[in-house]
């Protein structure tokens, strides 16, 4: 797996190259702008390219949304590559205008997640696999948006929380998952694995009102 980064901390930079490598993976670029990104993905051969791009949210020089447009210009010039925002915070507008429409390959997560190994080689796995990502706290967010708040008001503690689970990718019962979609009404097929039903959950979450 052929893995990009970007991050304008250098120390960042140092410790993301070396847990990316510890897990597995070939980094074949650390750089620090979201653009410089954007141009190693887009500048690999075809026959070596660029299986996941990891970028932090906010760089120069607006330290906003930086990382946001690079991730986006990535899969509109690269569909194949995968693509992994991360931040300090879990800002779920940021979160949702990633995700909405994604066709896989593509997550945001806080920084705390890519910085754990084991959590790390997990994203990185299920990214290469198309799926689409998010750690528990982007889920709880992604849950508390206006617009799907109201939704969810009829579900018991007990079911969102397996719904952060499955929104997660994590394993839930399929008796469960079909609770959930008789609650809320959305066609969530059951018999699928982790990763295609979170992907649909996340869909669902964020499709228009």
């Amino acid at each position: 797996m052929r893995v990009a980064i970007a991050d304008d901390s250098p120390h960042l930079r140092a410790g993301l190259r070396a847990l990316v490598a510890s897990v597995g993976a070939q980094v074949v670029a650390v750089v620090g702008r979201g653009h410089d990104l954007v141009d190693v993905v887009t500048d690999a051969p075809v026959t070596e390219p660029v299986d996941v791009a990891l970028v932090d949210m906010r760089m120069p020089p607006t330290l906003t949304d930086e990382g946001l447009r690079a991730a986006r210009q990535i899969k509109a010039l690269r569909p194949a590559t995968a693509v992994l925002v991360f931040s300090a915070d879990d800002e779920a507008p940021y979160a949702a205008d990633l995700l909405r429409d994604s066709p896989g390959g593509v997550g945001y997560v806080l920084k705390s997640t890519i910085t754990d190994r084991d959590q790390l080689r997990s994203v990185l796995t299920r990214l290469s696999a198309g799926e689409v990502v998010v750690d528990n706290d982007v889920a709880r967010q992604l849950l508390s948006r206006p617009g799907a708040a109201p939704a969810l008001a009829v579900l018991d503690d007990r079911q969102r929380a397996a719904l952060v689970l499955a929104v997660q990718g994590k394993a839930v019962s399929e008796p469960v998952l079909a609770g959930l979609r008789d609650t809320l009404g959305f066609p969530l097929g059951l018999g699928g694995t982790a990763g295609p039903v979170a992907a649909e959950l996340i869909a669902w979450l964020l499709a228009p009102a």
